[in-house]
């Protein structure tokens, strides 16, 4: 890796952690550990489809990094259901039916990979 690109992640970082204090969401879950912030705004980038990320492409890194603690919260309210979390995260589905696709799911199960691991046990057989 370049410096520059280090120094982007840095400033990334730096600006994601910023944009969480000075605009927190009412539901915004602690992360438990080493939080990868950056992975995981990458991951969500390169692996999901814009209509799962919400705002879609205009989302910022910093507003998909504040769904991802958003995820985390609703992985709190229902620790032993991903699926009721995923309902409340995407109370009307992530699809024009109304259903969940597994994008959806995908991106609840980065939130516990990467944001909140006590909930990565969830998605172990995903």
């Amino acid at each position: 890796m370049n410096r520059t690109t280090l120094i982007t992640r840095a400033v990334w970082a730096a600006v994601a952690a910023l944009s969480l204090c000075l605009f927190p969401h009412p539901g915004v879950a602690g992360a438990d550990g080493p939080a990868d912030e950056v992975r995981f705004v990458e991951v969500v980038r390169a692996n999901l489809p814009y209509y799962v990320i919400p705002g879609g492409r205009f989302a910022t890194d910093p507003q998909v990094l504040a769904s991802g603690y958003r995820a985390c919260a609703e992985l709190d309210r229902s620790p032993t259901d991903a699926m009721r979390a995923a309902r409340a995260f995407y109370p009307g589905g992530n699809t024009t039916d109304g259903a969940i696709a597994d994008d959806g799911h995908r991106f609840l199960q980065y939130s516990a990979i990467y944001l909140c691991k006590r909930h990565a046990h969830l998605y172990d057989d995903f």
